[in-house]
């Protein structure tokens, strides 16, 4: 069983109504893929223009050129030459160019009516870029003194145009795939909807929209819904729906977010009767919005904003489809809905999945880039456009041949990659004007040793998982991450690809298919990349592995999409020869593994359960793993004989083998997702614990302590105010049989038989008690604290390592908040030196902390401390001073409503 199956129940629906509440339906979106209607028609627009300029005539012609505008289409330049024809005709051609370049050619045979005026019919017969293939007719009128040397003149006429026209399924990845149920019930009479969709999403060409649709969602029934009079309005958006690489997020007042070419295309009534679908494929977009008025768009002036603002709006049954995205950074799509009438509304991350049909040229590839090993290898991508809309490759290097270099309509390529003997190497090329990245590894880099690897990572579904790299050397190195998969993925085990993002570069060029990639990172900088939101019926699920020519350390995040869940994921640098990890499986608490093998040959693991007094219980088989695999459960089917029970299980390293482990614990009510630390390694100097929380509005510690070792043994853990390092008196708890029941005290000591855990939970002091905890044993007792507020939970490990520093990375960006507690385990007061730097290894700031005798500080970056880390990502550095031991921990809390939180591993140097 998936690890992340334990919540994935609450994928769609727990969001849908949180959300309901805050806006009419919801919506989300990214991805690059393109879905196209399959069969490219012809689409009949009528038109009227007028324009003006000046013209000279010479011999038996004459030459015009003047300025204007085509209704719907905005203004355009005019060309006009006229040429004698015989009989007293005129053969006349038309040039008409738009602001993108884009034209349409026509043709025609006129006899003047006059000196000063001319009328005909003229034929369209060819265009270029957004009228491609155009063809139609109109009637003009041109006037003017046509026969003088230099003359003023006017043309004025109608007609119609056809073009080829698609389709394109926004956001693209949820072309075949169903995204968020949104309920219609309970929306306001009178609603506005602002849907702002990212301009990556519609493609590479200007376009000329003529009908938006949206679906039901599938299994939900019909959707039906009337509305007395809808007003559609679209418009170019100088904002986004998203954050990505600094970008300015959509306002929640509803004027900000509107274009300078803002255009009325539908008014009217709308009755909406969908008969829905039964699911799982997605229902057809039969909710279909015909705009009266064609509006011109291209992405390169901005984003593309769909006003929706409806009177008389009664919803009867049903639920659109729509797509959500975690924020920050949010995704390709976003919506800010409220009250008709009113200024502002409320932002998400969500949206209607929506099909845009057009005319014109636009242009979409199937992947952003792709990585190759030294041996190199052939890349297959598809060019998506309609019929007759042609493109070309520029800017290919001498070791990358495509299968064509330029094309028409929709084509699959490939590119064969040579073989690469020297350095890795990088090039981004474009094809139909979009950038496409082919990384390739070198066949061997020095000094390149494995460093260790996370045990388990989630994707694709309703999972996201951000890889934060950090090089804590004043030398620049290369590190290499490969992504492994599980037999229950599609791909089975093996190189696990997945589309990641890099929100470090610019967005033109920040995606990447891979399943290994190296990268460079410059002395004490910080290395970002994140799984891309894909909609798909089960999640991948896999490990993944770091080497690195330097002292390059890191993390992970989990990020459940609907729920705002989050988790810390430790890159294993320990190469143990066993890893225990604690469960709680009472009370309903789930608890996931995962284990992985770092080897290239098979492995198998033998497994101790134990309960929490140390008694062995069960039988448990070795877990049998091929090399590179990566193998989750939850803990309770896997072993039965742990339900309702504490205790240990552990995972002995094969010989010769090396292997990685993590915890998952999911909390009722809400399934609140934290992990659970693997101990390893561990030794008798006991450790502290960075930061505590007892009572105030709600806050609880829960001390779990485990004895690793095979002989009993004492612990005392011993708890000190903030600031001043005083001992405080901590109200304690203590939810195992067999022991004291509650007591407040400043220490506590505990007997623990080998293999044993003790739980021990410290809350409802008032006022709110925060400072450390320092753990002084003789055995081999290690632990955690698991911090819990508001239904959320956070781990903190036990810090053992008496490191000469500690780092700390931090994301600060997309209203993110970064907590930093510092503690000193010392008799004499110390002052501790910090360097702050950003993500590209700068320092912008230093500063020395001072801290008493056993003191601790905690504040919140920016409001408390250190505003140049204000909206930027980077790292602070604690150093420990002579004959002082000192722990870090940072808390990150991401911005939006949910209110999540989870910890920030201190990286030791």
């Amino acid at each position: 069983m998936s690890l992340v199956k334990p919540i994935s129940f609450l994928c769609a629906s727990c969001w849908a109504a949180a959300a309901r509440t805050k806006h009419t339906a919801l919506l989300l979106p990214v991805m690059i893929a393109i879905i196209l209607g399959s069969s490219p028609a012809s689409a009949q627009t009528a038109f009227s223009f007028s324009f003006s300029g000046n013209g000279t005539s010479g011999g038996s012609g004459f030459s015009m050129t003047g300025s204007g505008t085509i209704t719907p289409y905005g203004p355009t330049t005019i060309s006009v030459n006229g040429t004698a024809a015989g009989g007293g005709a005129l053969g006349i051609t038309f040039v008409v160019t738009f602001g993108d370049g884009s034209t349409w050619n026509a043709t025609s045979t006129a006899t003047p009516t006059s000196s000063t005026s001319i009328s005909g019919n003229a034929n369209i017969n060819s265009g270029t870029g957004t009228f491609l293939g155009a063809h139609g007719s109109f009637s003009f009128v041109a006037s003017g003194p046509f026969t003088t040397g230099s003359f003023p003149f006017t043309v004025t006429g109608a007609g119609t145009l056809s073009t080829s026209t698609g389709t394109r399924v926004v956001p693209g990845a949820w072309g075949n795939n169903t995204g968020t149920n949104s309920s219609v019930a309970g929306a306001s009479n009178s609603n506005r909807y602002q849907e702002l969709i990212g301009p990556q999403q519609l493609g590479s060409g200007t376009i000329i929209i003529n009908q938006i649709a949206f679906r039901a969602y599938a299994g939900t029934g019909p959707l039906n819904f009337t509305i007395a009079n809808l007003a559609v309005y679209l418009s170019t958006s100088s904002l986004y729906p998203n954050i990505d690489n600094g970008r300015t997020l959509m306002s929640t007042t509803f004027a900000s977010n509107i274009g300078p070419d803002n255009t009325l295309v539908f008014s009217g009534p709308k009755n909406v009767s969908s008969p829905g679908c039964a699911g799982p494929s997605p229902c057809p977009f039969d909710v279909v919005l015909p705009l009266s008025t064609p509006f011109l768009y291209n992405p390169t002036l901005g984003s593309l904003l769909v006003d929706l603002q409806a009177t008389g709006f009664n919803a009867t049954a049903g639920s659109f489809d729509d797509a959500l995205f975690p924020y920050p950074p949010g995704g390709g799509l976003a919506i800010v809905t409220g009250t008709l009438g009113s200024a502002t509304g409320t932002f998400a991350p969500i949206g209607h999945v929506m099909q845009v049909g057009y005319t014109g040229c636009t242009f979409g590839l199937s992947s952003p880039g792709q990585t190759f090993p030294a041996s190199g290898g052939t890349a297959n991508v598809t060019v998506n456009t309609p019929v007759g809309c042609s493109w070309n490759l520029s800017g290919l290097p001498n070791w990358v041949t495509p299968s064509a270099l330029s094309g028409s309509g929709t084509t699959a390529l490939s590119f064969q990659v040579t073989a690469n003997a020297g350095a890795d190497q990088s090039t981004t090329f474009t094809i139909a004007g979009i950038s496409f990245t082919i990384q390739q590894q070198a066949p061997s880099i020095a000094n390149l040793n494995l460093i260790g690897s996370m045990a388990h990572i989630a994707a694709e579904e309703n999972w996201v998982t951000t890889f934060t790299l950090v090089n804590k050397s004043s030398s620049a190195a290369t590190a290499r991450m490969s992504l492994f998969g599980d037999p229950n993925d599609p791909t089975g085990s093996g190189p696990l690809t997945l589309t990641l993002a890099f929100p470090q570069l610019p967005v033109s060029s920040n995606r990447l298919d891979a399943a290994f990639l190296d990268d460079a990172l410059a002395p004490n900088a910080s290395w970002i990349s994140t799984t891309a939101v894909q909609p798909a019926s089960t999640s991948l699920v896999g490990s993944a592995q770091l080497a690195a020519t330097g002292p390059v350390d890191g993390f992970a995040i989990f990020h459940q999409i609907p729920t705002a869940q989050e988790a810390v994921v430790p890159l294993e640098t320990r190469n143990a020869s066993s890893y225990l990890l604690a469960y709680d499986n009472t009370g309903n608490i789930v608890l996931g593994v995962a284990v992985a093998n770092l080897s290239t040959q098979a492995a198998n693991i033998n497994v101790v359960l134990r309960d929490d007094t140390g008694a062995q219980i069960g039988t448990p088989l070795p877990i049998a793993l091929t090399s590179n695999q990566h193998k989750s459960f939850v803990l309770s089917t896997q072993f039965p004989a742990t339900v309702n029970k504490r205790g240990t299980i552990e995972f002995d390293t094969p010989a010769g083998g090396r292997i990685s482990v993590l915890g998952i614990r999911f909390t009722p009510p809400n399934n609140a997702l934290t992990t659970i630390p693997a101990l390893a390694n561990v030794g008798t100097g006991g450790g502290s614990i960075a930061h505590l929380a007892s009572g105030g509005d709600g806050w609880q510690t829960t001390f779990v302590l485990v004895n690793t070792g095979t002989s009993a043994t004492s612990a005392t853990l011993s708890f000190f105010n903030d600031q001043t390092g005083f001992p405080v008196s901590l109200p304690l708890a203590f939810p195992q049989t067999g022991g004291p029941t509650s007591m407040t005290v400043p220490a506590y000591t505990a007997q623990l038989a080998a293999g044993a855990t003790l739980l021990i939970v410290s809350g409802g002091a008032q006022p709110l008690i925060t400072g450390s905890a320092q753990l002084s044993t003789t055995g081999n007792v290690s632990g955690f604290v698991i911090f819990r507020h508001n239904n959320q939970e956070a781990v903190v490990p036990l810090e053992s390592r008496n490191a000469s520093g500690y780092i700390i990375a931090f994301d600060n960006t997309g209203g993110t908040a970064t907590g930093i507690a510092v503690n000193s385990v010392s008799a004499l007061p110390v002052n501790v030196p910090v360097i702050i730097r950003d993500d590209t290894g700068a320092q912008i700031g230093t500063d020395t902390l001072n801290l008493a005798a056993n003191g601790h500080l905690a504040f919140t970056l920016v409001t408390q401390k250190y505003p140049q880390t204000a909206n930027i990502r980077g790292t602070l550095e604690f150093d420990t001073p002579a004959a002082a031991t000192i722990g870090a921990l940072g808390i990150r809390i991401p911005g939006g409503a949910a209110s999540t939180y989870t910890t920030l591993p201190a990286l030791a140097k």
